[in-house]
């Protein structure tokens, strides 16, 4: 049983979603959060899940749970991410070379969740969050805790600035900071892993330098230039599901931007004990929009009533939201 909702800003909505299940009992859910144009997000949605059950179906050794399993499925989520991404520069290259531009800074970042015989793998590019509700004994209550199942990679974050800082030494641009909580590799990115954006990955995708201003064949990044500054590659997590394991909530940063990992398990929690458990992604959405509203002073009937485009967006993001709920009476030990 599953939750879904989505709200957007951007007209077009630049996110996608998708649940898949099938008959083995193997479970795909993800969420892919696109910028500058929802082209990479919408191909990560047609082909990403594919992609990897390829490799699944190619590897037998998958179906054992344990340790040899799980590196097993974290390299054939890896190498999905890195190959179905070296297939979308093959494909988008020509468009560049005759002076499509916009083709080189087009991305999405992903999360895609993949269970497996009670085995549940997070695979992460980019700022694209999954949150588990898991219950704990607190003074003989079971009480619900928000356990983080991924790291967001984005400019902001202290290990992925070290980590660009050793991987192009002495280049003092690679990242810049308008504020603490607003970085961008090499002045142009925020997330440290995507899909697509290929002029911080590939030579061949920097555009000439502006002519008049014009930048319509290509963002160009003067030098010092030695790309790839970011990659497709994911961070893959495992967590063996028990009966203590509730839900999990896979979103874009639309929600992470307003609402921590306690807060959002708290408001499933409350929408499971109301018996509203098919409502749960539109409230975390709902709690977004009235944050939105009480910043600017505004009633939420007013956020609502915005046009889609450049004044939603200065309010709130696209936000997708996948709440994943557990079977108890399963074979979850």
């Amino acid at each position: 049983m599953y939750s879904r909702a989505a709200y957007r800003a951007n007209s077009p909505i630049e996110d996608r979603s998708i649940v898949k299940s099938y008959s083995n009992g193997d479970l795909f859910a993800g969420v892919f959060d696109g910028h500058g144009g929802w082209q990479v997000s919408n191909y990560l949605h047609r082909q990403l899940i594919e992609s990897v059950r390829q490799r699944v179906n190619q590897n037998a050794t998958t179906c054992d749970p344990l340790l040899g399993s799980q590196k097993n499925i974290s390299e054939m989520l890896q190498d999905a991410f890195v190959q179905l991404d070296r297939d979308l520069a093959a494909q988008v290259q020509p468009a560049f070379n005759l002076g499509f531009g916009a083709v080189g800074r087009c991305g999405a970042c992903a999360l895609l969740v993949y269970i497996h015989d009670n085995v549940l793998s997070v695979a992460n590019a980019g700022d694209t969050r999954c949150v588990l509700g898991s219950r704990k004994e607190n003074g003989g209550t079971p009480a619900l805790t928000a356990i983080a199942l991924s790291n967001d990679h984005n400019a902001m974050s202290a290990n992925e600035q070290e980590k660009l800082r050793r991987e192009h030494p002495g280049e003092a641009n690679v990242y810049k900071c308008r504020r603490s909580d607003s970085c961008y590799v090499k002045g142009a990115l925020q997330p440290t892993r995507a899909f697509g954006d290929f002029t911080l990955k590939l030579s061949e995708f920097n555009g000439p330098p502006y002519v008049n201003g014009d930048r319509s064949a290509g963002r160009h990044i003067p030098p010092p230039y030695t790309p790839p500054y970011i990659t497709s590659k994911p961070e893959v997590t495992t967590h063996l599901l028990t009966k203590q394991d509730a839900f999990v909530i896979i979103a874009s940063d639309g929600l992470w931007d307003h609402v921590d990992n306690d807060e959002a398990v708290s408001i499933v929690e409350k929408m499971v004990i109301e018996n509203k458990s098919d409502h749960a992604a539109r409230a975390l959405v709902e709690n977004v929009l009235q944050k939105a509203a009480t910043r600017k002073d505004t009633s939420i009937s007013s956020i609502l009533g915005l046009p889609p485009g450049p004044v939603r967006r200065r309010h709130h993001d696209d936000i997708s939201v996948i709440v994943l709920y557990f079977d108890q009476e399963s074979e979850i030990p």
